[in-house]
C-alpha cells in the first residue's frame, strides 16, 4: 500500500471515520490527558477492515502484525513513563492501517509532529511560570505533559495521504 489514500485503495468511508476517531483521540488528549480505550480499539478495528477491503485479509493480518511490533517497541518508553498508555495505544492502532511499508514514515511523520506539539506545551508552560522564581519554573517545566496524540494523529493520517521519496 504506497501512494495517497486513493491510490492505496481506501474507501472515502473509511478515511472519513479514520479522521473522525483520530480528531475524538487527539481532543481527549489535549483537554483531558486522556485517550479513552474504545478509540484506539476503533482504529485498529477499522484499519483491518480497511486493508481487507484494499487487499484482503492477509493485508489485514500484516496491518495487525505491524500493530504489534510497535506496540512492543512502544512499550519500552511506556515503562520509563516516557509516553502514556493512550498515545502507545493509538499509535499501534495507526500502524493496523499502514503495515510495515508506511511504519517507517509515519513514525518520522510523528515525531515532527510531536516536536511542534512539544514546543507549544513547553511554550505554555514557560509562559505561565516567567513570574515563579527559579525553583518553581524548574519544577514546573520538568512536570509538563505534552499530549501526543495529536502528534500521532498527524504523522498517522500524513503517512496515509501522501507519498514520501
Amino acid at each position: 500500500m504506497t501512494g495517497t489514500a486513493a491510490q492505496a485503495g481506501f474507501l472515502p468511508i473509511h478515511v472519513a471515520l479514520l479522521c473522525a476517531l483520530l480528531f475524538a483521540a487527539a481532543t481527549s488528549d489535549a483537554v483531558w490527558r486522556r485517550v479513552p480505550n474504545a478509540l484506539p480499539v476503533a482504529v485498529a478495528v477499522l484499519g483491518g477492515i480497511a486493508r481487507a477491503s484494499v487487499a484482503g485479509p492477509r493485508a489485514a493480518l500484516v496491518g495487525y502484525a505491524a500493530a504489534a511490533l510497535l506496540l512492543a517497541v512502544l512499550a519500552i518508553p511506556w515503562s520509563f513513563r516516557l509516553l502514556g498508555g493512550g498515545d502507545v495505544k493509538l499509535a499501534a492502532a495507526c500502524a493496523a492501517w499502514l503495515g510495515f511499508g508506511r511504519l517507517p514514515a509515519f513514525l518520522l511523520a510523528a515525531s515532527l509532529a510531536g516536536g511542534i506539539v512539544s514546543l507549544v506545551a513547553f511554550a505554555r508552560t514557560w509562559r505561565s511560570l516567567a513570574s515563579a522564581g527559579a525553583a518553581e519554573w524548574r519544577e514546573g517545566a520538568s512536570k509538563t505533559r505534552v499530549p501526543y496524540s495529536p502528534a500521532i494523529a498527524a504523522g498517522a493520517l500524513a503517512s496515509i495521504f501522501w507519498s514520501f521519496p
